[in-house]
């Protein structure tokens, strides 16, 4: 097995991490703080991302503890006056996921970090802080 060291343990570095774990890599996933990143940003995970997930095994329990958006609006964000509105229903039948769904991103990275634990096979190291790195190649 081809080792993977993965940087932070947000919702892109946990995705990350549980994607190369299910393709064969042995992962570390090291996080500065003891939890997850919990500064709220984003919230919307569009189609893509929930194949994404739904393909790594995570998606339903996140499609499950999140509130689907059926509709998603372009807005003046001075006046907000809709400008535009696009149905994701109209893709009902072209794809599983007709619909985006609003969910914090620290739900994203703990639940792949659940999904990681759950396997087994990662290294996660919690409160840790990388300081350096050694180019040398490993033994």
């Amino acid at each position: 097995m081809t080792p993977v060291c993965v940087i932070a343990a947000g919702p892109v570095g946990a995705t990350m991490a549980l994607s190369l774990m299910r393709a064969g890599f042995e992962v570390s996933l090291i996080e500065r703080t003891p939890t997850p990143p919990d500064d709220p940003r984003a919230a919307t995970l569009q189609l893509p991302t929930i194949a994404m997930l739904h393909d790594l095994g995570t998606g339903p329990s996140l499609i499950e503890q999140s509130l689907k958006a059926p509709l998603f609006q372009f807005r003046d964000r001075a006046s907000d006056v809709v400008l535009a509105e696009f149905d994701y229903g109209r893709l009902a039948g072209k794809t599983e996921f007709p619909f985006a769904i609003q969910c914090e991103q620290v739900e994203v990275a703990c639940t792949n970090l659940a999904a990681l634990r759950a396997e087994g096979s990662s290294e996660i190291l919690m409160d840790t802080q990388i300081l350096g790195f050694d180019r040398s190649p490993m033994a």
